[in-house]
C-alpha cells in the first residue's frame, strides 16, 4: 500500500526545502530509507522540472568500507564525490539505519581519515547547493518510524 506521507515529505523537500526548479540538477543521497520514498523523491524532482542523480548507500555496507579506510583510498572517494557534486545544484539526503551505533566499531583513525578526505565535498554542498538532510525515524534511532497502520 502506498502511504500519502512520502508523498508529501518528497513534494515538501522538493519544494520548500530545496526550491528545485527547471533544469537544476538534484543528487538525492540515500541511506536505508523505504524504496517508496525514494521512488517519491525522484517523482517530485521531475516533476520540478529537475534531473534527480541518486546515490544509495547502506549502513553496514559504509561501515565494512570505513573499518579499513585509508588515506589514499578516501582521497579517491573524495576527489571523486567532490566532482559529482560540483555538478549539482541541489542536494537532498535522508539517512536511516536501524543501528545509531552502526559505525562505533569503526577504528578512529579510519574515520578521520574518511572525514578529511570528505570534508571539501561537504563544503561544497553547504556553499553551493541549496541542501536538505534529515533523518529517517526507525527503532535504533528516536521512535519505531512508521509502520503500516500509521502510527508512530
Amino acid at each position: 500500500m502506498k502511504d500519502p506521507r512520502f508523498q508529501a515529505l518528497a513534494a515538501q523537500l522538493a519544494g520548500y526545502s530545496t526550491a528545485l526548479r527547471p533544469g537544476d540538477r538534484v543528487l538525492l543521497e540515500l541511506t536505508d530509507i523505504p524504496e517508496e520514498m525514494g521512488i517519491a523523491l525522484i517523482r517530485e524532482a521531475r516533476h520540478a522540472g529537475a534531473m534527480p542523480f541518486l546515490r544509495l548507500n547502506q549502513s553496514r555496507l559504509n561501515r565494512e568500507m570505513l573499518s579499513g579506510a585509508t588515506e589514499e583510498q578516501y582521497g579517491i572517494i573524495g576527489r571523486h564525490r567532490l566532482a559529482e557534486m560540483e555538478d549539482m545544484d541541489a542536494y537532498i539526503e535522508i539517512r536511516g539505519g536501524g543501528n545509531a551505533f552502526e559505525l562505533s566499531s569503526v577504528p578512529q583513525e579510519n574515520m578521520a581519515a574518511a572525514m578529511k578526505a570528505l570534508n571539501p565535498v561537504s563544503q561544497r554542498r553547504i556553499r553551493h547547493t541549496r541542501w536538505c538532510g534529515l533523518r529517517w525515524p526507525s527503532g535504533g534511532n528516536g521512535p519505531a518510524g512508521i509502520h503500516e497502520h500509521g502510527r508512530v
